[in-house]
């Protein structure tokens, strides 16, 4: 809990800071490519976790990683958390960032579950309908789960719609089981 709210307060300042500065595309590549790393490194995750290791050595090994490919807005962000040793909290300061974010460019994220891969049409075609339901810009994470059988199901938020016919057998089955037939 206490993670999220500092995360939060730190996100909405350089949020802040990037939109009045003009840079909030290069900042949000900056927390999306941080975010990559550390999922691909869980050692980088543990460093900056560790309260046994230096600030300076942390500082070292992200300057090495990300100085020269970083917007100075978000490399000033690593520096200052660093310092502060507040270094624990920079990965829930990228996701919210990139929640206020899409927030403030009216992005909904959703995903989607196919029994085979989306064509480009059904994708574009999901995004504009469920996109213009909601009233987003719908942003598509794809799934693929054969056990479908066949369509989709679409998670946005707190919303479910399952239009897959694995789920209607399901329905036809619970129904056939509750009516009893006379002959």
């Amino acid at each position: 809990m206490l993670e999220n709210r500092i995360g939060l307060r730190y996100a909405r300042a350089i949020l802040d800071l990037s939109r009045e500065q003009g840079k909030l595309a290069e900042v949000l590549k900056d927390f999306n490519e941080f975010l990559e790393v550390c999922r691909n490194n869980h050692d980088l995750e543990v460093l900056l976790n560790s309260p046994l290791i230096n600030p300076d050595k942390k500082l070292k090994v992200i300057n090495a990683i990300f100085k020269s490919v970083f917007e100075p807005i978000t490399y000033s962000l690593f520096e200052i958390t660093i310092r502060k040793r507040r270094e624990s909290f920079l990965i829930s300061i990228a996701e919210s960032f990139i929640t206020l974010s899409n927030l403030f460019h009216n992005i909904t994220l959703s995903e989607v579950t196919s029994a085979v891969p989306l064509t480009d049409t059904a994708r574009e075609e999901i995004r504009l309908k469920v996109g213009n339901a909601l009233q987003t810009k719908l942003e598509i994470k794809e799934k693929t789960d054969s056990s479908l059988i066949g369509g989709v199901v679409i998670k946005v938020n707190d919303l479910l719609f399952d239009g897959s016919i694995s789920t209607e057998l399901n329905k036809i089955r619970v129904e056939l089981k509750k009516n009893t037939y006379l002959a």
